[in-house]
């Protein structure tokens, strides 16, 4: 919403003079200011111990889209403009929209109207928002607009969290509430991978559980999850794939670049990204594991955290390792690969990864493995069974 339209929209409803909107405006910036970004970091943390899925509301630019994905929303809540809806589309967020924006053919505050994010096929999820009796008149109207959806994929979802994922070719229906605020913790559901990387929604409680390991490199991930596997025959141990060949404590499978590209093409990764020039990806395998209810380890990677937020939710438990610079000195340097220079830039990036996430479990593998292991099964263990 423009500056102007929300002058417009408050002196209408709250019949404000020029001076009071004036001085309303100038405080709410203020606050903003001074509480936005440690409020939302906070309520994300929380929610994210918790297992809560998060819902973003109003966002309009590429940017507030971009926060809430680095923050791993899963719903995008009312977005005001065509380019926000887009955007939480392309992030994988289900992009939800109030039932009587489309019954009244658009929004009663001036922002995008549902039916054309309905004709850009970006509109995922119905809420009741303000007036209930909208919901199901919303369903039938969209299903006989010209371009609309068909009525199958349109059927209803009891909650909004069934539908924390984005682009499954159709609306479901929720009787959600508007939260009024910025962002809002609610119930998780999960999400599976459809053709090309779409997350398909599906209702239900969590079941699996995935344990995504982040840290320097020599910390030890590749060296605890085989211990892992050798330990936990129960527990599944995701390979990852990689544009180079692995080294022998590895859990990967080498792929050319043209082969992985490939496969990210046809919609074979439930999760990839790119460091130090190489692909890296983690297989919609995981999907079927989660879905048996079982308990998955990954060698995961920081800078896709937000992604893997995003498209896993509430199964999702990202775990720090780490160990002493002087622990992981020694490790590298026996290892061989990096110069004293690269070493200690990797000792610098493990210091600021272990000092980025507060709000994520740490497990210190400086000691013995089987310690490391032992605190792994306390962790996995409390997880499952919260």
């Amino acid at each position: 919403m423009s500056l102007d339209a929300y002058r417009t929209y408050y002196q209408g409803k709250h019949r404000m003079s020029d001076e009071a909107l004036e001085a309303f405006i100038e405080k709410q910036l203020a606050n903003s200011a001074r509480y936005s970004s440690t409020n939302r970091q906070a309520i994300a943390a929380a929610c994210h111990r918790r297992g809560l899925a998060l819902a973003s509301h109003d966002d309009a630019t590429i940017e507030h889209v971009a926060e809430s994905v680095e923050y791993g929303t899963r719903v995008a809540e009312f977005p005001t403009t065509r380019e926000a809806a887009e955007a939480s589309h392309r992030h994988g967020l289900a992009v939800m929209m109030g039932a009587p924006n489309v019954v009244r053919g658009g929004s009663h505050s001036g922002n995008i109207a549902a039916a054309e994010l309905v004709s850009l096929g970006v509109l995922d999820v119905l809420s009741s928002d303000y007036y209930p009796a909208a919901l199901l008149d919303a369903v039938f109207r969209i299903a006989a607009t010209e371009g609309g959806y068909s009525l199958p994929p349109g059927r209803g979802h009891g909650h909004p969290n069934s539908g924390a994922g984005g682009g499954s070719g159709g609306p479901r229906a929720t009787g959600h509430r508007p939260s009024g605020r910025p962002a809002a913790c609610a119930g998780g559901g999960r999400s599976s991978a459809g053709p090309a990387g779409v997350v398909r929604r599906t209702a239900g409680a969590l079941m699996g559980r995935l344990i995504y390991l982040v840290g320097a490199s020599g910390v030890g991930k590749d060296t605890l999850l085989a211990a892992a596997r050798q330990r936990y025959p129960e527990w599944l141990i995701a390979h990852r794939y990689v544009t180079r060949e692995s080294g022998a404590s590895e859990n990967s499978i080498a792929l050319t670049p043209e082969e992985f590209l490939a496969r990210q093409h046809a919609g074979l990764f439930a999760l990839s990204w790119e460091a130090h020039g190489l692909h890296y990806g983690l297989g919609i395998e995981l999907d079927a594991w989660l879905a048996r209810d079982r308990v998955v380890l990954v060698n995961g990677s920081r800078r896709a955290l937000p992604s893997a937020r995003g498209r896993f939710g509430a199964a999702l438990t990202p775990v720090v390792m780490t160990a002493s610079d002087e622990v992981l000195r020694g490790r590298l340097r026996r290892r061989g690969r990096e110069d004293d220079a690269e070493i200690e830039s990797r000792l610098a990036r493990h210091r600021e990864l272990r000092d980025a996430l507060p709000e994520v479990p740490r497990l210190d593998n400086g000691g013995p493995l089987d310690v490391t292991l032992a605190a792994l099964e306390r962790l996995v263990v409390g997880e499952v069974m919260a």
